[in-house]
């Protein structure tokens, strides 16, 4: 069924509703019927939309914390290797700071692993 035979269909049930109705009725219920599935589209519309800004938004956070997690997995090996924290939070552009807190979290869950193996 194409959109022309759906909408003669809506139309035709519409002045099936509206039986024993002056033509200015009519109109006025037909109007009132356009304006409520307006609204609905609408509605459909910006759910859509919201949807879409919300998957986005979710895999904005995932491309994020995938860039931050490799940041600090790439800061953990070079401080193996005994690169110094300044010369990596330049290197990975963060701060000082959060390449001495990365290290600090590692050797705390290197420890609880090594403690859970004995």
């Amino acid at each position: 069924m194409n959109q022309f035979e759906i909408i003669q269909r809506i139309i035709s049930n519409l002045f099936l509703e509206a039986v024993g109705h002056d033509r200015v009725f009519l109109l006025r219920f037909l109007m009132e019927k356009m304006d409520q599935q307006d609204r609905e589209v609408q509605a459909m519309w910006f759910a859509e939309k919201y949807v879409d800004a919300d998957w986005n938004a979710a895999k904005e956070y995932q491309r994020r914390k995938g860039i931050k997690e490799g940041k600090k997995e790439m800061a953990l090996e070079l401080l193996k290797k005994g690169i110094t924290p300044d010369i990596i939070a330049a290197s990975a552009d963060v701060s000082v700071d959060t390449v001495e807190q990365w290290a600090q979290q590692n050797k705390k869950s290197v420890s609880t692993e090594s403690k859970k193996r004995l």
